[in-house]
């Protein structure tokens, strides 16, 4: 990207380390930010550092001296309103919740900073949220009439939410014009409603945990989807932020809009999983036929050296060998690419062609119980399942040590659920860290599916995963 359309980015880091503060720079500039970078690695440069110019902050866990909760006390105690993240070699779940719930705006582990860039447009944004939630705060009490005109011009709808005492949702005390025009709602009619009656239903029962958390917590935010009135269902990123009027507390809720986002999202979905099945196809049918007519030549010329009693013929034979297990390596891996039975014969049957591998690779113990409808997925949705599955399987069987393993599909009322347990070592005791690459694309399919997923220990000992979603995700259409 050419320096001139890069976004300006002035980063205060605090890092005792030159070269972990240049791979920091090195990713913000790789995500689109021109970088202007100061760093600091003691408390006496961080104070000196610390003005309202800073964009964004970039902290250590622990320095000598000074660490980045310290930091993170002097920056509150500034008033400054400057994202920040911490960034750290090792740090347990228990501290990563700590930094949090002390105001940091991230956290990321120093082995995955090709995240820095997504988490600091994040908290940017938030940061421009915060900005827009103040302002609109300060145009309510100065003058009706411009937070009104102010209210109406955001593009995103915006609620204003009465909130028991007890943490329950009101009516709507106020909807911006966008609100009532997404939602197909007057404003009349819209003010009647609360939160949970322009949920989808699965959603609704969210809003009650909600509405008690907010009543702690200034602010929340979580993805859901809203209903229209014409039964559209509107992805969106909700931002609450609990607000107190003159007589009662209410919740300033704004509901970004992610169609266009989750449909590119499935653009860039189908386009990998493309990719995957014509390398698979490649490796199959091109490459998968010229090791088959290698390894034939090879072993003409290994009978022929050995015919003529030569030495060389000890090398043709183990070359034969590394050419077989070559092939069979390419086979496999052409399956996992592109698993053809998905296509041509469902789900089940490419499920249980899974089971065959796992027994083949890691003399694993598989169990299949499979309850679905023919017609109970699409291809999209089954692709999404299939390798939820497999990487549930190969994540226990290569770092937990699984050797038994039990999956279960079928139908609960309006739901399909999927189960995979496993006697694998639990992985809090595993050496891989089990939040890795792999979970993260789990988590991606997931969202797909419009699913809860949960990872937890199974009754009978071991792992297990619970897939939920609804039928009538937009996969299974």
């Amino acid at each position: 990207m050419p320096n001139d359309q890069k976004i300006p980015l002035r980063v205060l880091i605090l890092e005792d380390r030159a070269e972990d503060a240049e791979l920091l720079m090195h990713e913000l500039r790789k995500a689109g930010f021109k970088v202007d970078a100061r760093r600091v690695d003691d408390e006496a440069g961080f104070q000196a550092r610390l003005d309202a110019d800073v964009d964004v902050i970039l902290a250590d866990y622990a320095l000598p001296g000074y660490n980045a909760l310290n930091a993170l006390a002097s920056l509150q105690k500034s008033g400054l309103d400057i994202p920040f993240i911490i960034v750290t070699g090792a740090l347990s779940d228990e501290d990563a919740a700590a930094c949090i719930k002390r105001g940091a705006d991230d956290y990321l582990r120093k082995d995955r900073v090709a995240r820095l860039g997504h988490a600091v447009a994040t908290a940017l944004d938030q940061r421009h949220l915060r900005a827009e939630h103040r302002a609109a705060e300060q145009a309510l009490r100065a003058n009706e009439q411009k937070y009104r005109l102010l209210f109406n011009k955001i593009r995103d709808p915006v609620f204003v939410v009465e909130v028991s005492a007890d943490g329950r949702f009101g009516c709507m005390l106020e909807a911006n014009d966008t609100a009532c025009l997404r939602l197909g709602y007057s404003r009349e009619a819209l003010l009647k409603l609360t939160l949970r009656d322009i949920a989808a239903p699965e959603w609704a029962r969210i809003f009650k945990l909600v509405a008690e958390k907010i009543m702690t917590d200034d602010s929340l935010s979580f993805d859901t989807e809203l209903l229209a009135k014409n039964g559209e269902r509107i992805p969106v990123d909700m931002f609450l932020n609990r607000i107190d009027l003159k007589v009662k507390t209410a919740v300033l809720a704004i509901a970004r809009d992610v169609s266009e986002l989750r449909k590119m999202e499935q653009q860039k979905y189908q386009i990998y999983e493309m990719e995957k099945k014509m390398l698979g196809m490649e490796l199959h049918d091109s490459v998968g036929q010229y090791i088959t007519v290698i390894a034939l030549k090879s072993k003409v010329l290994e009978n022929r050296l050995k015919a003529l009693k030569l030495r060389e013929a000890d090398a043709a034979e183990e070359l034969t060998r590394l050419i077989s297990q070559t092939s069979v390596i390419v086979r496999n891996t052409a399956k996992t690419l592109f698993p053809v039975d998905l296509e041509k014969r469902g789900l089940e049957a490419a499920l249980r062609t899974l089971l065959v591998f796992m027994k083949t690779q890691f003399k694993a113990s598989c169990k299949l119980d499979y309850q679905l409808p023919d017609d109970a997925v699409n291809i999209l949705a089954a692709t999404n399942l299939y390798r939820i599955v497999q990487e549930t399987m190969n994540n226990a069987a290569k770092h937990n040590q699984a050797r038994n393993f039990n999956i279960r599909l079928l139908c609960e009322q309006d739901r399909i659920v999927l189960t995979v347990c496993d006697d694998g070592r639990p992985p809090s005791a595993s050496t891989e860290n089990p939040e890795g690459l792999g979970r993260d694309i789990m988590e991606y399919r997931s969202k797909l599916l419009k699913a809860s997923m949960t990872h937890q220990t199974a009754k009978a000992g071991g792992n297990e995963m619970i897939l939920s979603f609804p039928q009538h995700s937009v996969l299974t259409d």
